[in-house]
């Protein structure tokens, strides 16, 4: 080896060792840098939160006999037109007969819910059979030769019926839980009451 390649060796290892030293320090900045990302991204990704719907919570405390049997009076009602609804999704042929019967199914179900969970929570007994005038009142509708307008008909009298008596006790109902429930679900039954005779009068007209 000679002097000039001495030299040239002796040169180029700074160069090289100044080389990978910026090397490193690149691969370190970027991977610093990725980390950074991470991290950023982590941090603003906001938590999946999910809620549970709450169920109504009611006052334990027994009710006046005249509230008790509210209760059990809007229940049976309640039946009675859960139980007709049915029969009127498979009888009925119009569609705005089908739509009534099943808004007041599902409407009436989730009511019927709702006294139960309160009878629960009040110690109150309901009953879950139909009584024996509610079954011979469903099989004469069910035998009707104008099938459709005798539903409709008998819908909006139970309504009307169901109206008069939850207005009555959204105002003297002396448990506030019934008094509540009595309230909230008036404007529902006086939508059925009102699309019953929307109803029967379209049957008169065809």
């Amino acid at each position: 080896m000679n002097f000039k390649t001495v030299l040239k060796s002796a040169f180029l290892l700074p160069v090289t060792i100044i080389s990978l030293s910026a090397c490193n320090e690149t691969t370190t900045t970027e991977t610093n840098k990725d980390s950074l990302d991470v991290n950023v991204t982590r941090e603003t990704t906001p938590p999946v939160v999910t809620t549970e719907p709450k169920a109504d919570v009611y006052i334990t405390e027994k009710p006046t006999d005249k509230d008790a049997t509210f209760l059990r009076d809007a229940y049976a009602g309640g039946l009675i037109e859960i139980q007709a609804a049915k029969d009127a999704q498979t009888r009925a042929t119009t569609d705005h007969v089908k739509e009534l019967a099943n808004m007041i199914l599902s409407e009436h179900q989730a009511a019927n819910n709702k006294i139960k969970a309160m009878a629960t929570a009040k110690q109150v007994t309901l009953d879950d059979n139909l009584t024996e005038k509610q079954r011979k009142d469903l099989e004469k509708l069910a035998n009707e030769k104008k099938y459709e307008k005798q539903f409709a008909d008998a819908m909006m009298k139970d309504h009307k019926k169901a109206v008069d008596l939850f207005e009555k006790f959204a105002v003297e109902a002396t448990d506030a839980d019934i008094k509540a429930f009595a309230t909230a679900t008036l404007p529902a039954l006086r939508k059925h009451m009102d699309m019953a005779t929307a109803s029967k009068d379209k049957i008169k007209d065809m």
